[in-house]
């Protein structure tokens, strides 16, 4: 019977403790921890409110003063979001939310208004100090249930090295792009000089130079149809001895075979989806 006593008490004890909330009120300068039975801390919520997990010293936390500090010495701090399920749309996620006004009293967003940023820092032996972020703000006007929001990569300046508007538009460089693509320095595009007799154009060509010690040169452009508006230039090497005969399974401008045939002549070629187009070229008559 005794025993039978001390596990219902024990039951109840357990059940008690389970249904309690646990309260600490921190003094002005307290903090409420969890330790390691080594002493060292895992869990810290100082008197601003701020949780510290990983313990450490302030100074290991980045600035020691966000609402959540991760600190992992000796390998990688992570958080793992896992979500194991056979929806469609059931995915790992982390939201970010914003409002103006107060909790009470929530009010609309309006243009320029920043909704999340996320920031990278690193430590240069005296402390840390910041490097890039990524900034969402609003891009535009906000109507019911549509929010315009336009991304920007920021660098070590706190410029937007890379910004893409809410309607799609990307400037490299420029903050206010008025064209789909807007680049504000140079470009570089790939350059292919092959060397044989035949060479079939891909996804990664742009200016294609055949080469061929001797003799003519087959040069074979892809569907059209399997890359609208993709843009070849075609240049002839200088070689008297070359020519460059280029031919698809469609037609170009027309013509079963287009033929570059003195030197340093070049043509543009672009695919309309049906059929490729000649829409520049240097020196070249149309033979």
């Amino acid at each position: 019977m005794k025993k039978l006593f001390t596990l219902v008490f024990i039951a109840n004890l357990t059940f008690t403790i389970q249904a309690q909330d646990i309260t600490n009120t921190l003094g002005a300068g307290g903090n409420f921890e969890i330790n390691k039975n080594d002493g060292t801390n895992f869990l810290r919520v100082n008197q601003f409110g701020n949780l510290n997990l990983g313990g450490g010293p302030g100074s290991s936390y980045l600035n020691g003063g966000r609402d959540l500090n991760l600190v992992k010495e000796g390998g990688s701090a992570g958080i793992t979001l896992t979500a194991i399920s056979n929806g469609a749309n059931s995915r790992a996620r982390i939201d970010f939310a914003k409002a103006n006004g107060t909790i009470g009293a929530l009010s609309t967003l309006v243009d320029n208004d920043e909704v999340s940023y996320l920031s990278f820092y690193g430590h240069d032996g005296a402390g840390y100090h910041f490097g890039a972020s990524l900034e969402v703000s609003v891009d535009g006007n906000v109507t019911p249930g549509i929010i315009p929001m336009q991304f920007d990569f920021i660098n070590k300046d706190s410029e937007s090295s890379l910004t893409i508007k809410a309607d799609g538009k990307v400037g490299i460089g420029s903050e206010t792009p008025a064209s789909t693509l807007e680049v504000n320095g140079s470009i570089s595009k790939a350059v292919t000089i092959n060397v044989g007799d035949t060479y079939t154009a891909g996804a990664d060509d742009y200016t294609i130079i055949p080469q061929n010690t001797v003799g003519d040169i087959t040069l074979t452009l892809p569907a059209p149809s399997s890359c609208r508006g993709r843009i070849y230039v075609v240049k002839h090497d200088g070689n008297a001895d070359n020519n460059i005969n280029i031919g698809s399974s469609t037609t170009i401008d027309g013509n079963t075979t287009i033929t570059l045939d003195t030197a340093w002549e070049s043509v543009t070629f672009q695919s309309t989806g049906a059929t490729w187009i000649i829409i520049g070229g240097i020196g070249y008559t149309g033979s």
